[in-house]
């Protein structure tokens, strides 16, 4: 079980729609360990202390990072007055 610190970043989901070409294209550069988990979407496996990612089919491309926090309600608070907007309540 990874042991996750605030702060850093603790999962990434990566979405494009065309899993086999995501799976072939970051397995080749970067040699990351991809592991099918049903129709799309494989998880990743990175080197090192992580994070891990998920591939995920979808219509558009993008990239999603899940950011560890110790006090969800305060870090969005922090968020909002900073100028960022919640979309993911």
């Amino acid at each position: 079980m990874p042991q996750f610190v605030p702060d850093e970043v603790g999962h990434l989901d990566i979405a494009g729609p065309d899993l086999a070409k995501l799976t072939a294209f970051y397995t080749a550069v970067f040699d990351w360990e991809i592991s099918p988990r049903g129709p799309g979407c494989s998880m990743v496996t990175t080197p090192g202390s992580g994070p891990n990612a998920a591939l995920v089919e979808a219509e558009t491309s993008s990239i999603v990072a899940g950011i560890v926090v110790s006090d969800l309600a305060a870090s969005i608070a922090k968020a909002l007055e900073g100028g960022g907007r919640e979309v993911m309540p």
